[in-house]
């Protein structure tokens, strides 16, 4: 018998915090849309937007609408289509037996305004805890490693990490391996004792190089610690485990930027009683700036492991990690042997116009990567006998270009979408003539750039920044919301491009239904424009697929027609269109017999319409994917590098192409002998010429590496030399620089931070302190009369060391303006600069600009919180 879900059911799925719009739109609440959307926004009105009542009133509403399909085994399913695999296997093994069958008479007449946190009974918690306790005992008892790592990653709080190494020790987790030919070639510089870069084909096993290194050095000397750094949370994750499972009798750590501890003592404290330490780069960085006190000393570690090392260039993390390493080598400290992991060292700038100028470009870029990591070997596997072993076990793959026909921008849709777009554009025109010839001459032909590409929205960029000099203040508000509106017809255009009309005119109509009454009267102009044309935009939604799509579902099927258990991923540009791919994909019947359960996989930052996955949800994503409980992944960049995808058959990049880096790290992800890699474009699109550039950029890299590595071990080391010489002249001129610049800083005017869209005040640039030298905090609490403060969605997280998120803040006029985090006991405001919403004035000649991109570029100096300015 089917059990019916209840109140204590409710409570569960409301309680695990399960995305309540999501959950309504797959549950049969209503077959029309139109009636969905207005239950929708009943719900959300009734909650008062708090999820758990949110979630709560879904429920209830699907309860009261379909009695008899409100069943538990319904719930389960949707729960697990929408990626809470997690919440449904507490629900089902929570109420298996069938005892909790309606223990709540009421649940089926409560309203979602009757409902609270306290409503929850005292017996379902309980419930829910014994589950826990025991789903946790059992899982220490299982032979399975992967399964004990994946639950504790996904339930455990980060303050249980000693716990769960004991745990680990218990089950003899410390497993031996042997190195293959080709990896033992890999390791044996680095063996020697020289700093070595490994570049190797993604999935050859270079981190088990590194483990062979590790534990080399740690046996070797005994007070001596390792580090190795990875660039992502979900890369700190995966790293840990295989280093826990093969050195765990050294003790392993893994550090980031949301584990609390963090806030009440400093790094030096945390890796104490550990040797070896997995941890994102920026927190070492942090840790080399700390007062004397608190300062790691960089001669505790034996070993520096760069996963991903390409990265070591310019300013970036691990090159400032490298400088310091540099700068206290020179002043004869010991200093640890480096080992860099990467599939792609990368040709910089190197130019394909004249081959042996590019390639010596190529080959500079090279020598200058190995400089700032101090290499002394870069090694590539060149035994015959090797080459063969690692072209066996990690076949390289060709990328298949696939080629479908031209979306048709000529049908009724897109010229509807464009026309209003036209109108917009006309409008703003008229603004911008009677404001400055300045702006208006951005209207000039062939300045506007075309509709649906992120370069028109770099056009609408360029015209706020003249706005913010030119334009009176009044009128800034204007220009804002029409740059703002056109911003996102573009989105929905870009939409229709990749997608279908369906996803473009859901896009536009949630943003019109996204704005409050509070808006402008300009904006609600241009509100009531595109809502005047969504009629007219339903009516022509066409029913023809977008060749593209048609494109994708025909590769799914050719690779899972001859392997159903094959696993594929799909690259998309957007997390929008990865969204949108994944609900399409769902829609097939044609696809229902492989069993894809598709899933979206995305990174972290926190962007419009995407509050972004955590570590742990990127890791439980990638579980699911090993385990076959998902087949087919729709991501976003974040799955270019290091993440360890096993077994995939299929790699399918949808119409988008990045870097040659890029490029060779997605066709890497391909595993299996018969396996293929995928580019689906439209013909005679740019990508293809870029594409054939990457591939051109990709032999010229194999090219200068095989020059490297013809020439003496002499040459290498000079060259390596000469290019940290360079580096550091270019150092002490940088230093110069600032040290000019910060002369100049200080000797700044005041300026004025004002809000760009109406102008109101914010504060003065003194006010202004870096914390953790990230984190530009308000330090005048006069701010506060000038603002609105909300709940943050990620309330509480720890985004970095030493400080908490707390709440959201805006001005008066609904424009964003940051966060507000706590620090030490205290609360602050931070401003957000990346989004460009404030103008800066001078308060000594009233002249203005809008404020730039990054904070080093502002023309004021900025103290850290421990000083007085």
């Amino acid at each position: 018998m089917e059990l019916m879900i209840t109140q204590d059911h409710i409570n569960v799925v409301a309680d695990g915090t399960a995305d309540w719009q999501k959950l309504a739109r797959r549950l049969p609440l209503h077959k029309d849309p139109s009636k969905l959307r207005q239950i929708l926004k009943e719900i959300e009105t009734d909650c008062k937007e708090d999820p758990w009542l949110c979630c709560s009133g879904v429920l209830e509403r699907w309860l009261q609408s379909n009695p008899d399909g409100a069943t538990m085994s319904n719930l389960i399913v949707t729960l697990r289509k929408m990626g809470n695999e997690q919440l449904a296997r507490t629900l089902k093994d929570t109420f298996e037996d069938g005892k909790q069958e309606n223990s709540s008479p009421d649940s089926k007449t409560g309203t979602c305004r009757q409902l609270s946190t306290e409503n929850m009974t005292i017996n379902t918690s309980e419930k829910i805890e014994s589950h826990k306790r025991k789903h946790d005992d059992a899982c220490l008892n299982k032979s399975s490693s992967a399964e004990l790592e994946r639950q504790n990653n996904w339930e455990r709080s980060d303050s249980s990490v000693q716990k769960e190494s004991s745990e680990l020790t218990e089950q003899s987790m410390k497993e031996p391996w042997e190195l293959h030919g080709y990896q033992k070639e890999l390791a044996q510089p680095a063996l020697e004792g020289l700093n070595t870069l490994v570049c190797a084909p993604t999935n050859s096993g270079k981190t088990y190089v590194a483990i062979e290194l590790a534990k080399h050095l740690l046996e070797q000397s005994a007070n001596k610690k390792v580090v190795f750094f990875a660039m992502t949370l979900a890369l700190v994750d995966q790293q840990h485990k295989r280093l826990t499972k093969h050195l765990d009798q050294f003790g392993c750590e893994k550090v980031t930027g949301e584990i609390k501890v963090l806030k009440k003592m400093p790094l030096k404290m945390i890796i104490e009683n550990c040797r070896i330490i997995v941890m994102t780069p920026q927190l070492m960085c942090d840790a080399f700036e700390q007062s004397k006190v608190d300062e790691v000393d960089i001669s505790e570690f034996c070993l520096f492991v760069f996963d991903e090392c390409h990265h070591c260039i310019k300013r970036k993390t691990y090159n400032k990690i490298m400088r310091y390493y540099h700068k206290k080598k020179e002043g004869g400290v010991h200093v640890p042997q480096i080992l860099g992991l990467t599939a792609s060292v990368g040709v910089g700038d190197a130019s394909l116009k004249y081959l042996e100028e590019g390639k010596q470009q190529a080959l500079k870029h090279i020598i200058n990567l190995c400089g700032n990591l101090d290499i002394q070997k870069l090694k590539t596997v060149t035994d015959p006998v090797n080459v063969a072993e690692l072209k066996k076990r990690v076949p390289f793959k060709h990328q298949e270009l696939v080629k479908v026909g031209k979306r048709n921008m000529d049908a009724e849709f897109p010229t509807a979408l464009g026309a209003i777009m036209n109108q917009i554009e006309a409008l703003l025109v008229e603004h911008a003539k009677s404001e400055s010839s300045s702006i208006a001459d951005l209207f000039t032909k062939g300045k506007v750039k075309d509709h649906g590409s992120f370069h028109y929205e770099q056009w609408l960029k360029e015209i706020l920044d003249i706005v913010a000099t030119y334009a009176v203040v009044e009128n800034r508000a204007i220009f804002l919301a029409f740059c703002s509106y056109l911003k996102k017809l573009n989105r929905a255009l870009m939409l229709y491009t990749d997608a279908l009309a369906t996803n473009a005119f859901d896009f536009l109509q949630e943003f019109c239904e996204k704005q409050t009454l509070e808006i402008s009267s300009e904006e609600k102009r241009l509100k009531s424009i595109i809502e005047g044309h969504l009629p007219i935009l339903k009516q022509h939604i066409d029913k023809d697929v977008n060749p593209k799509l048609a494109g994708l579902k025909n590769l799914l099927i050719d690779a899972f027609k001859s392997n159903a258990d094959s696993r594929g991923m799909v690259f998309a540009r957007t997390r929008a269109l990865a969204e949108a791919l994944k609900n399409w994909l769902e829609e097939q019947q044609e696809l229902d017999a492989y069993g894809l359960c598709p899933s979206v996989l995305i990174g972290k930052e926190r962007k419009p319409g995407s509050r972004g996955m955590t570590g742990k949800e990127q890791t439980f994503i990638l579980d699911m994917l090993r385990k076959g409980n998902c087949k087919i992944l729709l991501a976003t960049s974040v799955a270019q590098e290091g993440l360890d995808i096993p077994e995939l058959d299929l790699i399918v990049r949808y119409d988008q192409v990045g870097s040659e880096i890029s490029m060779i790290q997605e066709r890497g992800r391909v595993r299996k002998e018969g396996g293929s890699a995928k580019l689906l474009t439209e013909g005679g699109s740019q990508i293809i010429h870029r594409e054939r550039l990457n591939l051109a950029k990709e032999q010229l890299m194999y090219s200068a590496i095989q020059d490297i590595q013809y020439k003496s071990d002499d040459w290498f080391m000079g060259e390596v030399e000469v290019a940290q010489k360079i580096d550091i002249e270019v150092a002490k001129v940088e230093a110069q620089k600032n040290e000019e610049k910060y002369r100049q800083l200080l000797a700044s005017p005041i300026y004025e931070i004002r809000c760009f869209s109406c102008n109101q005040f914010v504060c003065e640039s003194t006010a202004l302190r870096t914390n953790a030298g990230n984190q530009h905090i308000v330090i005048d609490k006069t701010i506060y009369d000038r603002m609105n403060v909300e709940k943050h969605h990620d309330e509480g997280l720890f985004v970095s060391a030493g400080f908490t998120k707390m709440s959201k803040i805006h001005c008066y006029c609904n424009i964003n303006w940051g966060i507000e985090i706590e620090v030490d006991g205290c609360v602050f405001p931070v401003l957000k600069i990346k989004e460009q919403v404030f103008v800066l004035v001078n308060k000594e000649t009233g002249v203005k600009r809008r404020i730039p991109n990054k904070w080093d570029k502002v023309p004021f100096l900025i103290l850290p919180n421990d000083k007085e300015g």
